[in-house]
């Protein structure tokens, strides 16, 4: 069985070292063979042993919207495992390999906490037997101009517009975010940090816990979030 990982980078928010960390924290925490794939428009001073599968611009896509692309047929084989650039793997992951399941896509699967309290799939990781999982690009190439406008990611779009028995939920096991927030939740066993940002008018608390196999960082990606993790990207 062949085993790829994954990531996509567009534009300018993530650099060709955020590609590399990623590869370099695969390598380091896979016992198993792996091809690590990038799916961008410029490859420039990614490392050599990833291969660069380029991004069809004529799609006209930005930001989030080029991880749909994922789901396009290809002539990849085997089980595909994604991750956003912004993940730090801390343990082996081997085991979520097997967290592929015919005809599903496994992911994080969770409850947001905002002013809508508004619920939704989490797609910071993905697992998935290659080509199984098209519907999910044919559908939505069908209607792009118009989720690209109402949703604003494809964790909303999945949420929104398809049926929940597409989906497998990776397990909180797994994972851990890297910031919450702490009037909504209680930990015990993480170390914490206070993290200062720079206008100095506000700080935020962060978790770490080193026992989960990922930190999946919730919408901070601001290099003084790595705070205390730098470790990991060697």
């Amino acid at each position: 069985m062949e085993r790829n990982v994954m990531c996509v980078k567009w534009g300018t928010k993530f650099s060709a070292e955020h590609v590399n960390r990623l590869y370099r924290m695969a390598r380091r925490n896979i016992s198993l063979p792996f091809t690590f794939y990038c799916y961008t428009e410029d490859a420039t001073d990614i490392h050599q042993d990833i291969k660069i599968v380029p991004l069809d611009l004529s799609l006209d896509l930005e930001a989030w919207w080029w991880k749909m692309t994922l789901f396009k047929e290809n002539d990849l084989a085997g089980i595909n495992l994604f991750f956003d650039l912004d993940v730090v793997i801390q343990n082996n992951i081997d085991n979520l390999f097997n967290k592929a399941i015919p005809n599903k896509l496994t992911l994080i699967d969770r409850s947001v906490f905002d002013t809508i309290q508004e619920y939704m799939y989490n797609s910071s990781i993905m697992v998935w037997y290659n080509n199984q999982m098209c519907s999910l690009y044919n559908t939505f190439t069908k209607r792009a101009t118009y989720y690209t406008k109402i949703y604003s990611g494809i964790d909303r779009l999945f949420t929104n517009e398809f049926s929940t028995n597409l989906f497998a939920d990776i397990g909180t096991d797994v994972y851990y975010f890297r910031t919450e927030v702490t009037d909504l939740f209680t930990y015990t066993d993480n170390q914490q940090y206070s993290i200062l940002f720079p206008d100095g008018l506000m700080s935020q608390r962060a978790f770490y816990n080193k026992e989960k196999q990922i930190c999946v960082f919730n919408s901070c990606h601001e290099n003084y979030f790595y705070k205390n993790m730098e470790d990991y990207f060697l």
